[in-house]
């Protein structure tokens, strides 16, 4: 709900008070209106309503996926069901976005995806993580719209039992690097001490994705 101030934009801000109905925690809904004042006070002398909405969607769109993924990673416990690595190489038509690499490298953090992501034109995008984790982190960034977002190869290796999955990965990290525009023969190389080369190779089509 938006309240309109006598002078808004110009030295007022749009009130927001966001509601929402169904199971939401509190500290949810805290956060999803405090972000909305953040939104609607750091655009004072424009109208922003729609980056205010913009906004709410969003984070109430990263609490709903953040919830499922909890869920399922619960009931996978539960069920003492055997780890599985994935590892996925996309291929962009370009990677310029700012707001878009940033949320690549955050998403990645925040879900412990490993890997490299090769900005410009075309971007490459290679990445490891356990099964859920990457499936989830996967859907966040076909949800940001893309021209062109192709996999190209995709790698699964079983977890033996008694080990831990992270032993599996061959980068060695649980977030994302981001290398520069320019930097193809760097990623290739990062992928060739990985063991990773034929995944590289798939992404500029040479010789035969995994």
């Amino acid at each position: 709900m938006f309240t309109f101030p006598d002078d808004y934009p110009e030295s007022q801000a749009v009130a927001v008070n966001v509601r929402c109905h169904g199971s939401v925690a509190r500290d949810q809904l805290d956060s999803l209106n405090r972000a909305a004042a953040s939104v609607a006070e750091g655009a004072l002398g424009q109208e922003s309503t729609l980056l205010v909405l913009q906004k709410v969607q969003d984070l109430a769109w990263r609490i709903s996926e953040n919830d499922q993924t909890t869920e399922s990673s619960n009931a996978s416990s539960m069920s003492g069901a055997s780890q599985l690595l994935k590892r996925k190489l996309f291929w962009f038509h370009h990677i310029k976005s700012t707001r878009k690499r940033k949320c690549i490298v955050e998403w990645g953090k925040e879900l412990r995806v490993g890997g490299y992501c090769k900005p410009g034109f075309p971007g490459i995008l290679i990445i490891e993580a356990e099964d859920t984790n990457i499936t989830e982190y996967v859907k966040r960034v076909r949800h940001l719209r893309w021209q062109a977002m192709n996999l190209r190869a995709l790698e699964e290796e079983q977890c033996p039992a008694g080990r831990n999955i992270d032993e599996l990965r061959r980068f060695k990290t649980t977030q994302i690097e981001e290398l520069g525009e320019t930097d193809m023969s760097k990623l290739a190389a990062l992928c060739r001490e990985a063991a990773l080369e034929h995944m590289f190779l798939s992404a500029l089509k040479i010789g035969s994705g995994h």
